[in-house]
């Protein structure tokens, strides 16, 4: 995946989803389909493998017994905008080399759109950038290579929009695609 941040609306994974009109309309897909899932993260299993974790900071409810479970937020001026926030121990799922990993938050808005600013690195090198999301989306972007034994450090946080709320947190490193004989192209 490249540096490039990108919001898209999306339907829950591999769905379609039908406009007031009745009109079919293909939603983006979950970006986890296309690489090697590291872990999943969300309000009812917030908690991953050595310091993994999630951090769902001002949340005006966390619901972990709906049909999908949810952290919602709402903006309100005077108060600390809700974000979620994330460590990842890529040395805790056995990955001691080099690599890039990638971060896809799963969000819904309610009445209008939400921008996200983002923020996400390994280390010193962090990344910063900003998303847009109407309706069901995903929130993605790269954390870049890690070294060996870091922590890579990530977080969404509401800057304007109306309610929304955050449901899960995809872990990911990208398939590499390399060339055998014959010029097909095989998975890593």
């Amino acid at each position: 995946m490249s540096e490039s941040r990108r919001a898209r609306d999306a339907a829950p994974s591999h769905a379609e989803a039908i406009d007031a009109e009745g009109a079919h309309a293909l939603r983006a897909i979950d970006p986890s389909i296309f690489s090697r899932t590291v872990d999943t993260l969300s309000p009812v299993r917030p908690v991953g493998s050595g310091r993994t974790n999630v951090t769902i900071i001002a949340p005006t409810i966390v619901q972990t017994d709906a049909t999908v479970p949810f952290a919602g937020f709402e903006l309100v001026a005077g108060r600390r905008a809700g974000a979620v926030a994330m460590h990842v121990e890529p040395a805790a799922y056995g990955l001691n080399a080099p690599d890039r990993f990638n971060l896809a938050f799963a969000v819904s808005t309610e009445g209008g759109p939400c921008t996200f600013s983002w923020q996400g690195g390994f280390d010193a090198n962090q990344a910063t950038g900003s998303a847009t999301v109407n309706g069901q989306g995903w929130v993605t972007f790269s954390l870049g290579m890690s070294s060996p034994g870091a922590t890579g450090l990530a977080n969404i946080t509401q800057v304007s929009g109306a309610r929304w709320q955050w449901h899960r947190l995809v872990i990911s490193r990208p398939i590499v695609f390399t060339p055998i004989e014959g010029g097909v192209l095989t998975p890593l």
